[in-house]
């Protein structure tokens, strides 16, 4: 259905763009591709609505090569390829103190609702004014509404479609208490400012059992833990927890969790040199722009710390204040008061001053 939506408006769009200047049928594609990714951005845009509306904390969309993070005021964007099979995505949690099952159900509904608004306003554009060249308004309207309509058909190749998540939660939703929903009911109490160390050990416990992905998120969570509490000792059995873990993992899927490795790998870098109070374990990391992207406070915290051990005082305190700016940017409510307490701890290491 995708393809014949495609060549259906390749052949809309070069009768309507006969007599330009560059060739019909190049013009016409460049012509359907904006109007495939706009079609996307629509689709992704409709879910991050939608999911506002219902109270949930959006934190991240993809349209396409558009990477959005959405901060407390306003948004960060960068020029990206989305992650394989997927042409976009919205990254969203429900409000912990509400139920799920309905947040999601919208969330979900809402993008293809969106091509499909898109679709109908679009045509209805052109039977209520006069439009030029109404032929490249139709192929919009034709490619929004096969990427609605596609999207609602229950799939799964790699990924879930809007039409099987509609299922899923619809008809056979698992209980909200359920073991299955502990990474979504986690991650729900963190960017809504619950921190690691107060956290259900329980809901950790289960999010572990489930084995792979979930335990690297587990020990994620349990290496949180241990910098807020000050725990810099733990890091030695938390180095030899990720190893087991990677130990009976596949290689493909390390691949695709190579972004929290690298930032797992980072996190225990910086635990090792607060519990041998030197500055090696940091030497020769490696950030790269996806982890400033991702994460931007991180190099400026590993900065504090390195100056701070170094006795280079204003520097590291200048390095905390950045920290504290991002972390306060951040969506994730539980941030900033997770960096404040291991900011606190990277002062300890630096001189006291007796007060009066």
């Amino acid at each position: 259905m995708s393809l014949a939506g495609f060549l259906g408006a390749m052949a809309i769009a070069e009768s309507a763009t006969r007599n330009w200047f560059l060739p019909e049928v190049g013009l016409a594609l460049c012509t359907v591709v904006t109007c495939w990714f706009l079609a996307v951005l629509i689709h992704e845009s409709g879910h991050a609505l939608a999911a506002h509306l219902k109270g949930m904390r959006v934190m991240r969309m993809q349209a396409g090569i558009l990477d959005v993070i959405f901060l407390r005021r306003g948004f960060r964007w960068r020029i990206a390829r989305p992650p394989g099979g997927l042409h976009g995505y919205v990254q969203a949690y429900p409000d912990p103190a509400a139920a799920i099952r309905p947040a999601m159900l919208c969330m979900i509904v809402g993008g293809p609702l969106a091509n499909l608004a898109a679709a109908i306003l679009a045509v209805l554009l052109t039977r209520c004014v006069e439009v030029e060249r109404e032929g490249l308004v139709h192929a919009f309207a034709l490619i929004n509404g096969v990427v609605g309509i596609t999207n609602l058909m229950p799939m799964a190749r790699g990924w879930a479609s809007d039409g099987l998540l509609l299922y899923l939660w619809g008809r056979r939703s698992p209980d909200e208490q359920s073991s299955l929903l502990a990474h979504l009911r986690l991650m729900s109490l963190s960017v809504f400012g619950t921190t690691s160390d107060r956290l259900p050990e329980q809901l950790v416990d289960d999010l572990d059992a489930q084995g792979s992905t979930a335990s690297l998120i587990a020990l994620w969570i349990r290496m949180k833990v241990s910098q807020n509490l000050g725990n810099w000792k733990a890091v030695e059995a938390l180095d030899d927890q990720l190893e087991q873990i990677l130990s009976g993992m596949p290689g493909k899927e390390q691949r695709e969790n190579k972004p929290l490795l690298v930032l797992l790998r980072l996190e225990l870098a910086f635990s090792r040199a607060m519990h041998e109070q030197r500055a090696a374990p940091l030497g020769n990391l490696v950030f790269g722009k996806g982890v400033d992207w991702l994460v931007p406070h991180l190099r400026h915290r590993h900065a504090a710390l390195a100056s701070m051990l170094a006795g280079e005082w204003s520097a590291a305190e200048a390095a905390l204040l950045r920290v504290r700016r991002h972390a306060e940017a951040s969506q994730d409510r539980a941030l900033a008061e997770s960096e404040n307490r291991i900011s606190r701890h990277i002062r300890a290491l630096g001189p006291t001053f007796p007060s009066g």
